[in-house]
């Protein structure tokens, strides 16, 4: 998803309605409210599978006006780059066959003068990826191809940003032997247009600064990164990584690094899936993170963190749609973008059952969805420790009951929200409290949430579906 001229512009996969199934793109443009302006659903010519994803899926929008993005077939080992104009109707379609063994499922772009650059790995004969970089002219036709990085280990490059009309820089990560399962590092290359390498650095396996996933050149020549940073090994095939902000020099030697967000597997895709600059100055960032809740598991969320260009954490949010408790599993954001107010829109898929949706979210600059609805984290403090709170029947028809923790903080509250955010319930409590009763009369039935905060801060949340009767 992008943001062009205060439109919403997104695509993903979808499934064509009529009797004959098929998957393919769809395209959407949106206003800055949320409503549908424009749709265009594309299949492939050949009847293969069109398919994108997180990993590897791109859109931009072009100097014409138009848009830009990347795909991958399921059968044929092949990508493609698909221009549409700004009213999303398709003016080409250029395919790839690049790979030797898998489709090319890591296959970026960025625009340059006169065209692209595409970029990311490629499966050679060795069954090994390789990072490459193909440059094409306005239509799609190569104009160069190069291979960057170790044939012999697995390698990709993972951003490419352009720097100034002559020259790019190019952020790798590459294994550092022939085993997938080994440590990983670094690297950063500049280029000029031609792909000739002009400065090259590596990392220390493992580095503090982390797997490189985005780097932002900034106006004083040194540069911004966003990474994954190796924990620990839990065994030589299982690593725990974190996000990472690192700020560097022109010589790509850290000022400033902060590790933050939750920990997980390497695989489990903890992470930012998409950073842009914004209207202040700062980075936005989009992707997916975890919420616990006192006694439920780990759900799966949206995350939203808005950092300076020094690598200062500015606010943090997590979100889930408003689905029932058990469906919350597996909600991301993919994209994100900044509207001509400030206001920030990110976009992704929530999952509901067995059926992925389309999934929203505009917030302030502040990071609010509601004045009365804000809860950030500032992920350089401390967080409190989460509170056992219980709030029971679980539906409810007259009454809530909240079972507290016998050690409440002070300046406790606990609010009871609609789906749309609005609160609708209030009680503060004091200490040495241990049940308080809400009483439901006059809700309407529907899912609710539930909030606990003290200090201001959110110690535990959850939610209830109110019966009316």
């Amino acid at each position: 998803m992008i943001v062009d001229n205060d439109t919403i512009v997104g695509y993903g996969i979808a499934f064509s309605d009529t009797v004959e199934w098929k998957q393919g793109l769809l395209l959407a443009k949106l206003d800055s409210s949320g409503a549908l302006v424009k749709t265009n659903f594309v299949l492939d010519s050949l009847g293969d599978v069109l398919t994108l994803d997180k990993f590897y899926g791109k859109i931009i929008a072009t100097a014409d006006g138009g848009y830009a993005m990347t795909a991958a077939a399921y059968f044929r080992n092949s990508a493609f780059l698909i221009k549409v104009n700004r009213d999303l109707e398709v003016e080409f379609i250029k395919e790839y066959p690049d790979t030797v063994n898998l489709s090319n499922y890591v296959y970026r772009l960025v625009e340059i003068e006169g065209g692209f650059l595409l970029y990311g790995s490629i499966q050679r004969p060795n069954f090994l990826d390789q990072g490459f970089i193909r440059r094409v002219d306005q239509y799609g036709n190569t104009v160069w191809f190069g291979y960057y990085g170790n044939p012999n280990t697995p390698n990709s490059i993972m951003d490419i940003k352009v720097m100034n009309d002559s020259t790019i820089i190019a952020g790798s990560v590459e294994n550092t032997t022939s085993s997938v399962f080994s440590s990983s590092r670094t690297i950063f290359r500049i280029l000029n247009m031609q792909g000739n390498e002009l400065q090259y650095w590596a990392s220390n396996p493992d580095p503090d600064i982390g797997y490189i996933r985005k780097v932002f050149p900034l106006a004083d020549g040194g540069f911004l990164t966003y990474g994954v940073y190796v924990v620990e090994y839990l065994s030589p095939t299982y690593k725990v990584v974190q996000s990472t902000i690192a700020r560097l020099d022109d010589d790509f030697q850290i000022i400033k690094v902060l590790h933050f967000g939750w920990k997980g597997s390497l695989s489990i895709n903890i992470r930012l899936w998409d950073i842009e600059t914004i209207l202040d100055g700062n980075f936005i960032g989009a992707g997916q993170s975890g919420i616990k809740t006192p006694g439920e598991p780990s759900l799966g969320s949206g995350w939203l963190m808005k950092f300076s260009p020094n690598g200062d954490s500015i606010w943090s949010r997590y979100d889930l749609a408003p689905f029932p408790p058990h469906y919350t599993n597996d909600h991301f954001f993919g994209g994100v973008g900044v509207l001509s107010s400030g206001n920030i829109v990110a976009a992704g898929a929530a999952s509901e059952g067995n059926k992925y949706h389309i999934w929203l979210v505009k917030v302030t600059p502040d990071g609010c969805l509601d004045t009365l609805f804000c809860g950030l984290v500032d992920i350089k403090n401390v967080p409190l420790p989460p509170a056992d709170v219980r709030v029971y029947p679980n539906p409810a028809a007259e009454v809530l009951t909240l079972e507290l923790p016998a050690a409440l903080p002070t300046e406790s509250e606990w609010s009871l929200y609609e789906a749309t955010g609005q609160q609708v319930r209030q009680v503060v409590l004091t200490k040495g409290l241990m049940n308080q009763a809400i009483f439901l009369e006059g809700l309407p039935s529907g899912l609710y949430f539930w909030k606990f905060t003290a200090q201001g801060r959110s110690i535990g949340q959850g939610k209830v579906i109110v019966v009316a009767r």
